[in-house]
């Protein structure tokens, strides 16, 4: 079939069909007669043929090209149909460069009369199964190279977004240890001037240096920071009391790191200030240098023995 007839003898009527342009009520009839009668079957079949063809070689424009890619293409089914007849049109033009064959496409070399009709039409299957074979591995090719790439793509993006995602990691890491260490210094400046949390602290011209320590709490984390100035000779202490459930008390002031004993109180009487109750306790300056100590408490019952109450934590620093 020339291709400059090709709508006229391919049955506008189908065409119109195929393309989407017919009621429902007609698409429906013809729908049942391509069931019901093989010959309409197979002319419909040769129709559509053609019209695929006639796309892949670009011999479709204007209207007819705008409903041909709106509703033709909409199926999977006759996309790869389509697919098929431009992988066959680019294989029989690259054979038909390196050896010429009279005729207008391969089809009809195919159907070139021979000598024995027997030879005739195993050449024809043959051929028929080599084009078949070759157009199926090019579609299956395109495909995984468009798969290929689509996975190189993705794993380009993944990698971007990993070395993204560990710059800004690290820029966090470095601003975390700026602020960590700006707080040392915060916390050493504080400790170095003599401030603390939850005391009061009294210098008197006797020499002697006053602290109050709030009652220890549960999970209670901050150490209480004392700085003792030069010339001081007694340190005393004034623990706060949550209850006063013992007649006498006992402490014990030890090195945090060490655990050893510095001073130690074994009769000590709760005052009262108020509705506060506390102990006072005083050492020898001279005991304490700049680390960590607590100052264990135990209430001794009356009967005898002791009960461990809590542990006062304060660090020391020298001016």
């Amino acid at each position: 079939m020339a291709t400059s007839d090709w709508h006229a003898a391919g049955d506008p009527l189908l065409i119109r069909y195929l393309l989407g342009e017919l009621s429902n009520d007609e698409a429906e009839k013809l729908d049942e007669l391509s069931i019901a009668d093989d010959r309409f079957a197979t002319r419909l079949n040769a129709v559509e043929d053609d019209l695929v063809d006639a796309y892949a070689k670009g011999e479709i424009s204007g209207e007819m090209l705008d409903r041909f890619r709106s509703h033709y293409l909409s199926s999977p089914a006759r996309r790869d149909k389509v697919e098929f007849a431009e992988t066959l049109l680019a294989y029989e033009t690259r054979r038909a460069s390196k050896a010429p064959v009279r005729g207008s496409s391969f089809r009809q070399a195919v159907k070139l009369p021979l000598r024995a009709p027997a030879l005739q039409w195993g050449l024809a299957a043959a051929a028929l199964f080599t084009l078949f074979a070759t157009g199926y591995l090019l579609v299956s090719n395109r495909r995984l190279q468009h798969q290929l790439t689509e996975t190189r793509a993705a794993r380009l993006a993944l990698e971007e977004r990993e070395q993204r995602l560990q710059r800004e990691l690290n820029a966090q890491r470095a601003a975390s240890d700026d602020r960590a260490q700006e707080l040392a210094r915060v916390r050493e400046s504080l400790a170095a001037i003599g401030s603390e949390t939850g005391t009061k602290s009294q210098v008197k011209s006797s020499g002697t240096l006053s602290f109050v320590l709030l009652a220890p709490k549960r999970g209670a984390g901050e150490i209480t920071t004392i700085a003792i100035p030069p010339g001081t000779q007694t340190v005393t202490f004034r623990l706060e009391l949550e209850t006063d459930d013992f007649p006498r008390y006992q402490i014990a002031v030890k090195d945090a790191e060490t655990d050893r004993i510095v001073s130690q109180s074994r009769s000590l009487r709760a005052a009262s200030r108020g509705d506060a109750k506390s102990l006072s306790v005083t050492i020898s300056a001279a005991l304490l240098e700049p680390k960590r100590y607590a100052i264990d408490l135990s209430g001794v019952r009356p009967e005898g023995g002791s009960n461990f109450i809590g542990s006062y934590s304060f660090r020391v620093v020298i001016k």
